[in-house]
Order: structure tokens, then sequence, then C-alpha cells
């Protein structure tokens, strides 16, 4: 009975209405996330601080972006890459001098209603059952992201939503397009561009399922979704330790030289970074428990790039409190498993391209994120890794549709 109650549905395109248990769940998931972020409280970072000052001067310009980057330069990353919290933070100022942080917080809570919707639209665009996609939002519960980020005074969780978007854009976009498509998707992904430094790896994945969308269509199982980003990945790594190696010795003087030049481009502001943090075996941000010996080698400097990848999912460290660990080790073994049962069965029945599309996608994303920050930078508490959280539970559901669609076509073949 439970298995033809789990697997009903699974020949439709997942584009069903509200059910009543649909709503329920998504009420009460939404519900009990803003209730805990309410609890918690309003909280300020340096980043708060920085935006702050940031958007007064936005406001003494009246808006004037031109003059006011020109009024602001930056050896590290351009001002314009903070468009989008930079102007967030000086209308809620417009607004209200004195509750502007209520206003940043109340947006924050209200996002998140509208990223679990998101979620919902992908997974039915991506032809998921309409049980799961009922079910996905309980998983947001079992992430310690959605609980902790919305209350803080940070642009994070306007960053995650617009992801969850553009991600909705794209995999429209394969089965439709046109002018007016064309020009939504570009706007929104300036609005990404314009929202963090660290958009170019979802920039370049985006852009590339958007521009070459035949490269996801597969009618049959193969794990080329997951071996071309993995050995991308690998390369990245390679190449990145090769180039370390070049500039090992001269990179403080690579900066040196570009400074006399008057040259302070981003790019080797990033690279003296990159070489410098390596020097020092840095893996996590502030986490010296996690850090490991430099040996001034190629496969010392690759190590240490692949050891940053893997704690890029870990779930905990010795420092987490027990809670944090357990809702990390439930969320990350669900996701695992999804993965692991849901690529073994996906080879045992017969391929879903709207599924395919969105895994191949996914896959994509998830791991160029990881890739990028383990080149430059995993934050202290994986900040970073918050805008990937919700890609990750669309892609595990994805997974477990393929594991409902084996017994389901399994219990066919066993009743004919």
């Amino acid at each position: 009975m439970f298995e033809k109650v789990l697997c009903t549905s699974f020949k439709s395109n997942g584009y069903g209405g509200w059910s009543a248990l649909s709503a329920i769940v998504f009420i009460t998931v939404a519900v009990i996330l803003i209730a805990f972020n309410l609890y918690k409280g309003q909280i300020s970072s340096l980043d708060t601080a920085t935006y702050s000052e940031l958007a007064d001067g936005l406001l003494l310009q009246h808006f004037d972006w031109i003059q006011f980057a020109t009024s602001n330069p930056r050896n590290a990353a351009p001002i314009y890459f903070y468009g989008v919290p930079i102007t967030t933070f000086a209308l809620a100022k417009l607004i209200s001098i004195t509750q502007w942080k209520s206003i940043v917080f109340g947006l924050n809570l209200l996002l998140i209603p509208i990223s679990l919707y998101l979620v919902r639209k992908i997974l039915q665009v991506s032809g998921v059952s309409v049980l799961l996609v009922s079910a996905s939002p309980i998983m947001f519960l079992f992430s310690s992201d959605f609980p902790l980020w919305p209350h803080y005074i940070l642009s994070d969780t306007i960053y995650v939503t617009l992801l969850l978007w553009v991600i909705y854009l794209v995999l429209r976009s394969f089965a439709h397009r046109d002018a007016s498509s064309h020009a939504v998707f570009i706007l929104a992904i300036l609005l990404l561009i314009f929202s963090r430094p660290a958009s170019p790896p979802v920039i370049v994945a985006l852009l590339f399922s958007y521009s070459f969308p035949w490269l996801f269509r597969q009618t049959s199982f193969t794990l080329r979704l997951w071996l071309i980003p993995l050995l991308g990945a690998i390369f990245v790594f390679v190449t990145i330790s090769a180039v370390v190696m070049l500039n090992l010795d001269g990179g403080s003087q690579i900066t040196q030289l570009n400074h006399a030049r008057g040259d302070t481009a981003l790019y080797h502001h990033v690279a003296d970074s990159v070489i410098s943090m390596l020097k020092q075996g840095l893996v996590i941000h502030d986490r010296p428990e996690t850090w490991i010996d430099f040996e001034g080698g190629f496969i010392s400097v690759l190590t240490i790039l692949c050891t940053r990848f893997a704690y890029f999912f870990a779930p905990y460290i010795d420092a987490f409190s027990l809670m944090h660990t357990l809702i990390n080790l439930s969320f990350f073994l669900f996701v695992g498993s999804a993965i692991v049962f849901g690529e073994v069965c996906a080879s045992l029945v017969e391929a879903k391209e709207k599924l395919n599309q969105a895994k191949g996608l996914l896959v994509l994303l998830i791991v160029s994120v990881a890739v990028f920050h383990s080149v430059t930078l995993i934050d202290y508490d994986w900040r970073y890794r918050y805008p990937v959280i919700a890609p990750m539970i669309v892609l595990a559901f994805i997974e477990l549709n393929y594991i409902c669609l084996y017994f389901s076509s399994r219990k066919t073949r066993l009743v004919t």
C-alpha cells in the first residue's frame, strides 16, 4: 500500500496544482522558518557595517551609480559587484533611517516562502512527481542555513532567491524561449552579476546551460552529467596548482611589480591572495584545525585544493555543536543517499529528458561553486555554501523521483 501511494502519479509531468497536502506542508515549513528567524532576532556582521557605509555614500550621490563608483575606487572587487546589496540597503535607509535594519530583515523573511515557491516551480518544470514536489519543503527544516542566514542583516537570502529564479528561467527555456524570455534572462543574469563578487561560477554555469541546452538532453542513462563537471574540477585544480608553482616564489613580487606600475587589477589581487593562503595550508578560513602543512610542491598545492573541495560539503567539524552536527548530518546523509541510490535506479529505468536536463544543470552549478570557493575562499561558517543548499535539495528530489520510477516500473513488470 505504501509503495502504491509513494509512486502515484510518477507518469505525470509534475504540473499539478496546490493540493491540500502541498499547501499544508508549504505553509507549515514557511511559518516555522520565519518564526525561528524571528526568534533568533536581527544579527549584524562586518559586512552589514560595510554595506551600510556604502549605502550612505550612494544616498549622498542621490543614487547616481556612476558618480558613486568613481568616488569609491577599490583595489579588490569593483564596487559594481555589490550593486544589489548596496542599493537595497540604501532604499531601506531612504524609507526609514532608524528602522532600515528591520526593513532588510523583513525582506529576508519575505524571501523565505518565495524561495520555497521557486523550488516548487523548479521541481515542477523538471517533471518531478506531484507528491515529491509537495514534500520537498520539509528538507529546508534539516538545513542549518535557512534557519540561520535570513536573520543576518545581509544580502545572502536575496542572492539565493535570485539564483533560484534564474535556475527556473533556464529550465523553462529548455522547452520554450522567445525574445521576451531572452530579455528576462539577461536582466536576471545582470542582477546576479551585481549581487556579489563570488558570482562568476554561477554566471558561467547558467550561461553555459542556457546557451547549449542540447548538451543536457539525454534519452538514455549516462554518467556524463557527473563525469564532465567532476573531471572539469580536477582539470581546474591541476591547472591552478601548476600556475601557483610557477609563481610560488614570485607571488609577492608580482604584486609589488604591478603596484609599481600602478596596476591594481582584481586579477592580481586575487592571485596574490590565493597564493598566500595556499602557502599557509589554509583550508577553512579562521579554522586552523582544518589547515594542513604546505610542503612547497605541486602535489601539496593539489592536495590542499582537493581537501578544500571535500570540506565544502563537510557536514561537521569538531567545533560544531551537537545540534548543528546532527542537522547537517541529516541533511547531507539524505542528499548523498538520494544521489547514490537515485543514480543506481536511473540506470535501470527509461531516462526522463526533463529530469536529466535539470540534473545536468544542478550538478554543473553546484560543482562550479564548490570549485570556485576551493580555489578562492571557504568562509569560517560556510556562508558561501548557502546559495547551493536549495539546488542540492532540488537535485536530491530529482534522484528520489528516479527511485520511485524504478519501483513503479518494477511493480508494473511484476503485475504483467
